[in-house]
């Protein structure tokens, strides 16, 4: 017995992808506020894609201090899909020079753990 696809079975669902997620950072994976003024808050976003074949899962692990926010907007991406990992820093005391970093876990198996950086100097 021979079965043949047509044109009209092309909305049957296919089976789940098993492919292999690869996590990527568009741009660097640190950001340099420069000079803040104390009690200013920045925030920078990090673009996260997805170039792999298969869905990638994020979600967001450790960061160094309270003060650094992580929002990740979406927590899976298809293949060829991205979103947007924003970080919060705001300047509370006198720094010279001050760096924070928050860390996304994902299921790429080549890059499990994603550390992302913010730095500047406070005033």
């Amino acid at each position: 017995e021979v079965f043949v696809v047509t044109a009209e079975q092309d909305d049957l669902e296919l089976p789940p992808s098993s492919g292999v997620p690869r996590a990527v950072i568009e741009g660097a994976k640190e950001h340099d506020f420069g000079t803040m003024e104390r009690n200013v808050q920045g925030k920078h976003a990090f673009v996260v894609r997805n170039e792999g074949t298969g869905p990638l899962s994020i979600k967001v692990g450790q960061t160094s201090c309270k003060c650094t926010v992580a929002a990740l907007k979406e927590s899976k991406l298809a293949p060829g899909e991205s979103t947007k990992v924003e970080l919060e820093w705001e300047a509370k005391g006198y720094q010279e020079d001050f760096r924070q970093t928050a860390e996304l876990q994902t299921n790429d198996p080549a890059n499990p753990v994603i550390r992302l950086a913010i730095h500047g100097n406070i005033i």
